[in-house]
């Protein structure tokens, strides 16, 4: 996704393996790469895909914080389960801070079917940073 409008880049180079790197520069020379590896079939697999409803590159730490997923793909069942790296106050773990599960069971009908997690208000450390992910697997397949 473009950092600065969250628009999804898509690569039309057929199946393979690809390796993507994502370089973030800060103004005052700071920089941080994160680097992914990824094959690409040429089967329609399902999808997750993860959209934060904030824009920037910070938060208020007092704030709800909510994370948007879609999960995409044939009709079927999915188990899905976040997870987060980052302190939230009082040492809580995920679970105890998300206002939604974390973890359970989805139905896919062939449509999008959306699966947002919701950090209740005041959970997260000032000045933290966190990662937040979400893995879903349909009938052994995990994406």
């Amino acid at each position: 996704a473009d950092a600065e409008t969250g628009a999804i880049v898509a690569l039309d180079r057929g199946a393979g393996a690809y390796v993507v790197t994502l370089v973030a520069a800060a103004t005052d020379g700071r920089e941080a790469t994160a680097v992914a590896t990824f094959e690409a079939r040429a089967a329609d697999f399902p999808r997750v895909s993860v959209a934060p409803r904030w824009t920037g590159d910070a938060v208020v730490a007092n704030a709800r914080l909510v994370v948007d997923a879609s999960l995409d793909g044939d009709a079927g069942e999915a188990t899905y389960e976040w997870t987060a790296a980052g302190s939230f106050v009082d040492g809580a773990g995920l679970a105890d801070v998300a206002a939604t599960r974390v973890a359970g069971d989805a139905v896919v009908d062939g449509a999008t079917t959306v699966q947002s997690l919701v950090i209740r208000a005041g959970a997260l450390v000032p000045g933290a940073t966190y990662a937040f992910s979400l893995r879903a697997t349909w009938a052994g397949a995990a994406d």
